[in-house]
């Protein structure tokens, strides 16, 4: 039986179960061994686009493998950008076989954040997430500066405004959205400072 069997996911689903619910069950029941981006979005029915790279997020906390996260979704990005609807991807990249012993070093607390900050969100000022480009922008920006500079680290903000992006669009909060945004900019601009300091030194 598979995950999705296990744990149907309604239709609603975003005013009945919290993100981090599901992202603790995929984890709790991702393959042994390898799995593949295919692999997470057959098993996430009705939120596929938004808990991917919400995925992609926090594998980018990761140092190692946060390279091919923030590849992928700086191409998820740009898909945004330019008025996708949903996530299109080469086949080949959608069946890359991904270790799945990576994720054992999320860090411990990420469920807690994730759970916490969820306590704070719910729908409001929903026609601030109509705001699709702006959003994609900031993401593939800021994704693009963190590969681009020498600083240690530098994936850290990035794959927070990711995680924070995805959990507002998840969560229909345009209020989180909002201030991510904004924070997004502002972590943006403090990153490319401090690289451009950092090639100068």
């Amino acid at each position: 039986m598979s995950f999705s069997q296990l744990y149907p996911i309604p239709s609603e689903s975003h005013s009945t179960i919290h993100t981090s619910v599901i992202l603790r069950r995929l984890i709790d029941n991702i393959p042994s061994d390898t799995f593949t981006l295919n692999w997470v979005v057959e098993n996430m029915p009705n939120r596929s686009y938004g808990v991917v790279i919400l995925f992609l997020g926090l594998i980018s906390f990761i140092p190692i493998i946060s390279i091919f996260s923030r590849l992928l979704i700086m191409l998820f990005a740009l898909q945004i950008v330019l008025g996708f609807r949903r996530p299109a991807l080469p086949k080949r990249i959608m069946m890359r076989a991904l270790p799945s012993r990576h994720l054992s070093r999320l860090p411990s607390y990420t469920f807690s954040v994730l759970t916490y900050i969820e306590k704070t969100i719910r729908p409001r000022w929903e026609p601030y997430l109509g705001v699709r480009r702006l959003s994609g922008v900031i993401v593939f920006l800021i994704s693009l500066v963190s590969l681009l500079t020498p600083l240690p680290f530098a994936n850290v903000p990035a794959a927070a405004i990711t995680v924070l992006m995805a959990l507002a669009y998840l969560e229909h909060d345009g209020l989180l959205l909002v201030f991510t945004q904004i924070t997004g900019l502002g972590i943006l601009v403090l990153i490319s400072v401090a690289a451009l300091s950092a090639t100068h030194i």
